[in-house]
């Protein structure tokens, strides 16, 4: 089923995925989304690639010590 008003949406972002990124961030936002397509193999829908490159751009613009301590962890380690 196809919604009608949504069609203007659809297509790919003619900048690019990451091009509002500072370069540095860019190449680490490539990279984020480069293991994401190893880890799900050829089962990606465009929604699931959609959400993987937001996932990308997130996680290249947050810092090592920014994620580590959105998980509750000081070292970036897990105790076992």
């Amino acid at each position: 089923m196809k919604i009608e008003s949504l069609r203007e949406y659809n297509g790919r972002n003619p900048n690019g995925y990451f091009n509002e990124l500072p370069p540095q961030a860019r190449m680490a936002a490539w990279r984020w989304l480069g293991m994401f397509e190893v880890r799900w193999g050829k089962n990606m829908p465009r929604w699931r690639r959609a959400i993987l490159i937001g996932q990308a751009k997130r996680l290249a613009l947050t810092s090592e010590a920014e994620r580590c301590l959105m998980l509750g962890s000081t070292s970036g380690r897990v105790q076992i």
